[in-house]
């Protein structure tokens, strides 16, 4: 007997599933269940599927197709990825904040906008070079984007922070 397809349609997220087979295998070895989910159920990768927004104290995944859009938000429901992503924003954020703060103690660079900057500039080239997809790094690429320019949302937080920093 072979299970090749187990599909659950208009079901909520499921938080604990369960397949009983018999006790014994009538192959006589050892049986191996491999899941796919992915943004819409069918293992599709949902890298540039959707961009990353911050609003206040929330991460949004946002994509202006709105059949990626339902599939997205599906998705969501399914693992809260929009909550664990927030507490990586947060994570990110505070540890940028640290390095930036270290090198305004140690003069290594000056609390100014200019210098500011020029390090949110090398750290997101840093990330560009390690051309990898993973969720730490968006949110890492995200942070800084804030930050980018002195019109950002967060630059005059950063700023402050590295002033403050100084002894």
């Amino acid at each position: 007997m072979r299970l090749r397809f187990f599909r659950l349609q208009n079901y909520p997220p499921l938080t604990d599933i369960a397949i009983n087979f018999s006790a014994e295998s009538p192959l006589q070895r050892q049986c191996q269940i491999h899941f796919v989910v992915g943004v819409n159920g069918t293992g599709r990768v949902a890298y540039g599927n959707f961009e990353v927004t911050v609003n206040g104290t929330r991460v949004s995944l946002a994509n202006v197709d709105p059949v990626q859009q339902n599939r997205l938000n599906n998705f969501d429901q399914l693992v809260k990825l929009t909550q664990r992503w927030w507490e990586e924003y947060k994570s990110q954020k505070t540890s940028y904040l640290k390095k930036l703060a270290d090198k305004a103690r140690r003069r290594r660079i000056q609390p100014t906008a200019e210098d500011i900057l020029d390090t949110i500039e090398e750290w997101l080239k840093e990330i560009a070079a390690e051309n990898t997809r993973m969720p730490h790094s968006i949110m890492r690429r995200v942070v800084l984007e804030r930050v980018q320019t002195t019109e950002s949302p967060d630059f005059d937080g950063w700023l402050k922070h590295a002033e403050e920093a100084l002894p």
